[in-house]
């Protein structure tokens, strides 16, 4: 599959990877660049792949909150909201971001890998609530402007826009565009729902400040790793209990029922969980998913997802443990037979602004 901006990425020499099924981006001047142009200045992502989800009704909040562990029926509309779904057995179905128009309108921003799971998902819970479901896949596509200079872009493209706070969005009821302050790499950022007729426009406006580069999934891993967010397949999975892990944020036991509570509730009182950490190296090794780490010869749990961070200029891992440990503790990876020390570092690797 590709997106509707293929012919673009080919125009500038974007090199492709097969992501869930689709021709994505992986780089087009390099990861380390890419990587440096959002922490400095402001990167353009096309995430097109990431598919949206309409829900409309009368009871559409009511529905939506009894699939989530994050209450947003007292939230206020143009507002955004990062949260799970959960199975009955208390997994991850997948981690999305709940766009609320109205009580009774809301959009919610799926992964690529999971837009057919995530409908089957929403619909097979439908019978009892007053709503609809539809899927809004071909319709829009999505755009992520990323970097601190991605406010001084977005004025300069649509003056009309008002100055937005984090997590909050703005509905363009003329061209049905919504521009959100949000995205997924810890920087000043935007992400902005596009009918599909305007795409191609609205990138080659965004792209025309000198300064803005287009940016690959390379970097948007480096980014979100250094800022210690799940990547779904990853920190979260459908065989991996939520609680012990970055996203456990978003789950509040203690308020609404929700799909899974009961397999969460009994997770917390058993501490039948693995809890996520970040690893920091001082060698060149790169610690990747599924590596094992170790405690005094013992293997207490495995990295999740590792890489170079280019702003710290060292390799840096998330992981999982079945053993509680401490900040600035040192544990052990085995990176291709050879044991690397880790050292236990607080989250997000990086502080921003």
């Amino acid at each position: 599959m590709k997106t509707a901006l293929f012919n673009e990425h080919q125009r500038l020499g974007a090199k492709f990877i097969d992501f869930a099924g689709w021709q994505m981006p992986l780089q087009y001047q390099g990861i380390l660049s890419e990587h440096l142009t959002v922490r400095s200045s402001a990167g353009l992502f096309d995430v097109s792949h990431m598919g949206i989800l309409e829900i409309k009704g009368r009871q559409a909040t009511d529905f939506l909150q009894s699939l989530i562990p994050t209450p947003i029926s007292k939230k206020a509309h143009q507002t955004a909201t990062y949260t799970l779904f959960c199975s009955n057995s208390g997994v991850t179905i997948d981690d999305v971001i709940v766009y609320k128009l109205s009580s009774e309108h809301l959009l919610v921003i799926v992964n690529a890998a999971n837009r057919t799971k995530d409908l089957n998902h929403l619909t097979s819970h439908l019978s009892s609530f007053e709503v609809s479901v539809t899927p809004l896949f071909d319709r829009y596509g999505i755009l992520a402007l990323q970097g601190p200079k991605s406010e001084e872009v977005l004025k300069q493209v649509f003056p009309l826009i008002p100055p937005l706070l984090p997590m909050h969005f703005q509905v363009f009821q003329n061209t049905q565009m919504i521009i959100a302050r949000t995205g997924y790499t810890g920087e000043l950022g935007y992400e902005l729902v596009v009918p599909t007729p305007l795409l191609q426009s609205t990138w080659q406006s965004l792209l025309s400040f000198p300064f803005v580069k287009p940016c690959g999934l390379g970097c948007r891993d480096t980014l979100r790793l250094e800022m210690g967010y799940a990547l779904y397949g990853h920190e979260l999975s459908d065989s991996k209990c939520p609680l012990g892990s970055v996203s456990a944020w978003t789950i509040r036991l203690d308020q609404h029922s929700f799909l899974g509570k009961e397999a969460l509730l009994a997770a917390q009182q058993t501490h039948s969980y693995s809890l996520a950490y970040g690893l920091i190296f001082k060698g060149k090794a790169i610690a990747r998913e599924g590596f094992p780490v170790l405690k005094d010869g013992k293997k207490i749990g495995v990295v999740t997802s590792g890489s170079f961070s280019p702003t710290l200029n060292t390799p840096i891992a998330l992981m999982l443990s079945l053993e509680k440990l401490q900040i600035g503790e040192q544990v052990e990876v085995l990176i291709r037979d050879q044991k690397q020390v880790g050292e236990v570092h607080p989250l997000p690797f990086i502080q921003r602004k």
